[in-house]
């Protein structure tokens, strides 16, 4: 109660304000998010989470295929086996067309192997080209990025935590996969080299069908006056030809 002149006023409290707390810029909600994802050394970056170098590295090691070159030794070397394998089944056929599987053993199992050792070549090439890309974006100084994903290319510049960071990932996982991806990738495109200078030296038994140039060379070989009466004798009478006779 308030003593006045008037009489006693009774107190009134003043309304309550609703708190709200102030709402956090982009950039903060963005470190929150990297907190979560279990990376406090990208605090407060601007490259969203997606194009950091270190996570297309994790995104890349779970991708089918990309996989195998983190593999153990022998496990990489069977799945390149089974896929070597698995293309088989449709270049052998192939192989088979030209040469006879049981007069031709040999030179029917290295051309079927031939177009085999192709498509591998294709598949380790392409793994190879993939793991380059994420290696040089770790080992680089700058990330460039896009900030919404329309036409708004931005560069940003490593701090010295994530730039030590994303090299010792480049040169503890990386490497060992570009090398071994290397390798692979020089045995396999010597194979192929191989069996295709193999394959220039060997004929197939039955003679392929004549082309059309040696057709003609063969019908103008014959004598005039042989082709001539071979013409006459099949040649139908005419109706002048039996009045002269």
């Amino acid at each position: 109660m308030l003593l006045t002149r008037g009489g006693l006023l009774p107190l009134r409290a003043p309304p309550l304000r609703r708190c709200v707390a102030p709402r956090p810029s982009p950039l903060k909600r963005r470190a929150v998010e990297r907190d979560v994802e279990g990376d406090p050394l990208g605090k407060f970056c601007p490259v969203p989470i997606d194009q950091q170098p270190i996570q297309e590295l994790k995104e890349l090691q779970e991708i089918l295929l990309f996989d195998w070159a983190t593999l153990p030794f022998n496990e990489f070397m069977k799945k390149l086996a089974f896929l070597w394998t698995g293309i088989c089944v449709i270049s052998f056929p192939v192989s088979a067309a030209t040469f006879d599987p049981m007069s031709e053993p040999v030179p029917f199992f290295i051309a079927g192997s031939c177009g085999s050792l192709f498509i591998v070549m294709i598949v380790v090439f392409r793994l190879f080209l993939g793991w380059s890309h994420v290696g040089q974006r770790l080992v680089s100084e700058t990330v460039e990025y896009e900030e919404s994903g329309w036409y708004d290319g931005q560069i940003w510049t490593k701090t010295q935590d994530i730039l030590y960071r994303d090299r010792l990932e480049s040169n503890c996982t990386v490497k060992p996969a570009l090398d071994r991806l290397k390798t692979t990738l020089l045995t396999v495109s010597g194979s192929f080299v191989t069996c295709l200078l193999v394959l220039s030296f060997i004929q197939p038994s039955h003679p392929p069908p004549p082309t059309r140039e040696e057709i003609f060379a063969r019908a103008s070989a014959i004598e005039t006056e042989d082709y001539w009466t071979r013409v006459r004798k099949f040649e139908p009478w005419l109706f002048e030809d039996t009045e002269d006779q």
